[in-house]
């Protein structure tokens, strides 16, 4: 584990903890976005401020109008902030922290529903769950 006083970029000094974030934090976006992406184009739902119209202080860009459903940001944060947590563990509240923001901010800004942001954290936790403990599966066999 590296000391407290390590800024968390450069606690990268141990080749584990390198090696995890190396492997683990694009598996878990692929994964994310993957599930994501299939999900958002059975097309359940469309975006807050089109769907609500002018009755949604709209804050960002105008393209996406449908694909609501799940919030991929929300997904990938999540899944993120998981893995963080499990290797740095006496950082954990300042990812979550982090997290909380994202997801508010994607409903704050008229581009997800809180039940989009929801679904999404979820699934991006169990893609987290699921990503850390297979990666420590096949490490303790290759290693």
């Amino acid at each position: 584990r590296p000391p407290r006083s390590t800024p968390l970029y450069s606690s990268a000094a141990s080749d584990v903890y390198k090696r995890q974030l190396l492997i683990l934090i694009p598996a878990v976006i692929t994964i994310g976005d993957l599930l994501g992406k299939n999900i958002k184009h059975l097309e359940l739902r469309d975006r807050p401020w089109f769907a609500l119209g002018d009755t949604i202080n709209h804050l960002g860009g105008h393209g996406g109008k449908h694909y609501s459903f799940p919030s991929n940001h929300a997904l990938n944060i999540t899944s993120m902030s998981y893995i963080f947590s499990s290797i740095y563990k006496d950082y954990s509240k300042y990812f979550w922290f982090y997290a909380g923001i994202i997801i508010f901010s994607r409903v704050y800004i008229g581009v997800h529903y809180p039940f989009d942001v929801v679904i999404g954290s979820c699934i991006g936790f169990s893609v987290g769950v699921f990503s850390y403990k297979m990666y420590n599966k096949i490490t303790k066999i290759l290693f």
